[in-house]
Parts: C-alpha cells; sequence; structure tokens
C-alpha cells in the first residue's frame, strides 16, 4: 500500500494534556504504522501547517528515514490548513505505484483546522477524490484522545499598536485581550509586560477573570532609543502554552525625512514652491521634531536622497529622467510615500501613466 500520514502541526496541538501532548500522541501512532509496514509498501509524512510541508520529497520505502523525519517534525505553533494538506496528499497518492492507498490525518479535531463551514471547500476535495483512478479511503484519528475539551485554557490575543512607526518620546498604545475558555469558577491571572525580552516590573497587569470570559489590554509605553522595539505580553504557562504570547513591533526613528522636491526653486526663498510645505513641517514650538523636512532640486533627486526619504513631495516637477522615475516607483513599491502637487511648469502630458502599467 501508499500511505501518506498528515500531522497536525497547529498550536493546539501542544497542548499538555495527562499523557504528554496531542502532537508527541501523533508522532508515537505514525511510528508504530511505520514498524507495521511491509516490504513493497511506501509511505511519506505532510506537516499541515498554514501551508502543508512535505517533511520527505515523495513516497519512500525507507522505513528509517520516514522514521528520522517523524522524529524531526518541529514544535507545534501557528494555525494548520486541513484541507490543504489533505489535498496535497490525495495528489502524492495519485502518483503512487501500490493499488492500496490510504491517508492517515493524526489531529486533535480542533475545528479551526478543518473551515468545517466551507462547503464549496470540501465539494472541491470530493471532487480530486473521485477523480483518482484508484480511490484512497481517508483516515483521520484523534490524536488528543477526547481530552482536548475538557480543560481550561487562557489565550492573548493579538497585540495591537496605535502606530507602528514612531520617533523617540513619543507614547504608542497598546491593546489586546485576554480570554478564558472552559473552567468553573473566577481565576485571578497576571499579564506582564516585555520590551525586547525584558519583563517590566512595574508594567504588570491583573484580571480576574471568569469561566467564557475575557478583559482588555491596554498600556502605554514610550521609547528613547531609535531602532526597532520588540513588545510583547505573556502569561504564565498553561496546558496549552502557544497562545500564551502576543508581540508587536514598533520601528522608532530619530525622524522621519521628507525629501521636498522643489521644480520651481526661487533666489527669493518664500516664493520657490516648497517653502510653505518646509515651514510647516519644520514648525517649532514641541519637543519633539516628527519630520525632519529636506529641499532638493529635481537634478538632486538621486537614488541616495530618494532612498533615504519616508516620503517624497514633488512640488511642481516639469519632467523626471527614467532612472528617476524607477527610483520612485520602488521607492512606492517598498511602502514609502509618494505626493506629486501639479504646477504650471508640469506639461498636461508629463504625468500621464502608461495604459499597461496603470494598474
Amino acid at each position: 500500500r501508499d500511505t501518506v500520514i498528515v500531522i497536525d502541526g497547529s498550536y493546539s496541538m501542544g497542548w499538555d494534556g495527562r499523557t504528554g501532548t496531542p502532537h508527541a500522541a501523533a508522532v508515537r501512532l505514525a511510528h508504530q504504522f511505520v514498524r507495521d509496514l511491509r516490504g513493497g509498501d511506501t509511505a511519506m509524512v505532510l506537516d499541515a501547517r498554514e501551508k502543508p510541508h512535505a517533511a520527505l520529497p515523495g513516497l519512500t520505502r525507507d522505513r528509517e528515514r520516514i522514521r528520522q523525519c517523524l522524529d524531526d517534525l518541529p514544535a507545534p505553533s501557528g494555525t494548520a490548513n486541513l484541507y490543504d494538506a489533505i489535498a496535497k496528499g490525495l495528489q502524492v497518492l495519485a502518483g503512487g505505484t501500490n493499488v492500496q492507498r490510504e491517508l492517515v490525518v493524526l489531529t486533535d479535531q480542533q475545528a479551526l483546522s478543518w473551515k468545517p463551514d466551507d462547503q464549496i471547500l470540501w465539494s472541491r476535495l470530493d471532487d480530486l477524490k473521485a477523480q483518482a483512478t484508484l480511490s484512497p479511503r481517508i483516515w483521520v484519528i484523534d490524536a488528543a484522545a477526547g481530552e482536548l475539551g475538557q480543560a481550561s485554557n487562557f489565550m492573548l490575543d493579538q497585540l495591537k499598536v496605535s502606530r507602528e512607526l514612531a520617533v523617540p518620546g513619543v507614547p504608542v498604545r497598546f491593546s489586546g485581550k485576554v480570554r478564558y475558555r472552559g473552567g468553573a469558577s473566577t481565576v485571578a491571572r497576571q499579564v506582564y509586560v516585555e520590551v525586547n525580552g525584558q519583563r517590566l516590573a512595574d508594567q504588570t497587569l491583573r484580571f480576574n477573570l471568569s469561566p467564557e470570559g475575557e478583559a482588555s489590554i491596554e498600556f502605554e509605553r514610550q521609547f528613547d532609543l531609535a531602532g526597532s522595539q520588540l513588545v510583547s505580553v505573556s502569561l504564565d504557562n498553561d496546558a496549552l502554552p502557544g497562545d500564551n504570547r502576543a508581540d508587536a513591533t514598533v520601528v522608532v526613528a530619530e525622524s522621519l525625512p521628507v525629501v521636498l522636491v522643489d521644480g520651481d526653486r526661487k533666489l527669493d526663498p518664500t516664493r520657490s514652491e516648497t517653502f510653505f510645505a518646509r515651514a510647516a513641517l519644520a514648525a517649532a514650538g514641541t519637543d519633539v521634531n516628527w519630520i525632519k523636512p529636506i529641499v532638493v532640486t529635481p537634478d538632486e533627486l538621486t537614488a541616495e536622497v530618494v532612498g533615504q526619504a519616508s516620503v517624497i513631495v514633488l512640488a511642481n516637477v516639469a519632467s523626471l529622467s527614467t532612472e528617476t522615475q524607477s527610483e520612485l516607483e520602488r521607492a512606492v513599491s517598498s511602502g514609502r510615500g509618494l505626493l506629486i502637487a501639479l504646477g504650471d511648469k508640469v506639461p498636461v502630458a508629463g504625468y500621464e501613466l502608461d495604459p499597461d502599467s496603470a494598474a
């Protein structure tokens, strides 16, 4: 027979029950299956995550290689898409050489991994199975042995930030939720706040959570130094540690460089195209300089200047070289901003898009 073994790699497979985790149980069951293989049998292993990962390049008779592959599976994390994993397994079996073909799914049967409400999805899978010359049998085994729904669990939702880009001294607001599922009584829990892996003793949050209840997490943090900052909230580990942590990243810059390209620079600076824009962006009266305006002429708009800008403003710029246009396209594609302010120097056709690239 040809067999594809699908092992659910979602974070819930890391739930620590009375006899260990469902993931460990799935690996043990898969090893038991490998021991029962006969001489002409083939097998392969699919690690079901958000995208299925083929732990082996294809069906093989090499039992030792299969065993090693099972032992090397990474710890469960994130989500799993069992539909994609089963569809990939059916495609692998379609290229098998034996008459008997089987697909074995080892999972904790968490509904999220199955997408049970998507009837169209599963109809497509039925069609894929029906198209096979030799229709495989599909087995689903509960690796959690029915224990998954019997324990309480605390979990953290995604940590949200008020701004992903900030400057030193400006507070950033963080928010999220802590949830309590299962259980029979109100429980006190602590949520710890960390910055770059260091727990903040003065920022521990305390909640009383009732069964099936939740609480909002809200706090502010300002950063003194520029750089990428990792902010995390965490819970003490419970039986399912995979949902006890949430992270968010904030990039702190000294200031945001805005390049103002003046297309009609005058000797009298008050009559230049960028005079009022620069004055507004460099306005005094605050302790924090959010923006660093840089004024250049079109000829000075080099690749180096474009590369250092967060936003580029073209103020009445008549035309751009092909090289500069390419640099600006790359800047916009990478997420930086471009504002085009037309004026009397710009010809009617100056900024017309190529119809083929307008999308």
